[in-house]
């Protein structure tokens, strides 16, 4: 039975060697494994919905961050996720609304409040644009594509 388990938690820990090295598909068949036996573990369904994201297979991106949604519904990383892919798509009014969720759950994450205030651009809501992105410049104050998008949103 400890042979089980240690080979479980390899498996992840494979997959997650394989995600950094580039090697989504790899990194997505070790996952595979090893959720048919952890179907709910966040962390790895979390890992392989950013596999799929870096292969462009947004739909299978998407279903994992939703089952991420239906086990622990304030993971605002599985909204973000949504967010970004949405955005990506050109879909901005629906990507907003998954990046305000996100960011109503994680309030201090950069990487959100900066995506939000993206997708408020791009829906013409540049007064709260320019709030979200002067929240991010209070966590990361050095990131120089920041002032460009609040430059442009306060134009």
């Amino acid at each position: 039975m400890l042979l089980i388990l240690s080979s479980c938690s390899s498996d992840l820990f494979q997959a997650e060697q394989l995600f950094y090295k580039k090697q989504y598909e790899e990194a997505i068949s070790e996952l595979n494994k090893y959720l048919f036996l952890h179907i709910t573990d966040i962390k790895a369904l979390h890992l392989r919905a950013r596999s799929y994201e870096e292969l462009d297979k947004t739909d299978e991106a998407i279903q994992d961050y939703e089952r991420i949604i239906s086990i622990k519904p304030d993971y605002a990383q599985a909204f973000a996720g949504i967010g970004k892919i949405l955005f990506e798509q050109e879909k901005y009014k629906d990507a907003e609304l998954a990046l305000l969720k996100a960011a109503k759950l994680d309030p201090v994450d950069y990487e959100i409040l900066y995506l939000v205030g993206r997708a408020l651009m791009m829906t013409e809501d540049y007064k709260t644009a320019n709030k979200f992105f002067d929240r991010a410049k209070e966590i990361n104050p050095k990131d120089a594509k920041l002032y460009f998008y609040q430059g442009m949103a306060r134009a």
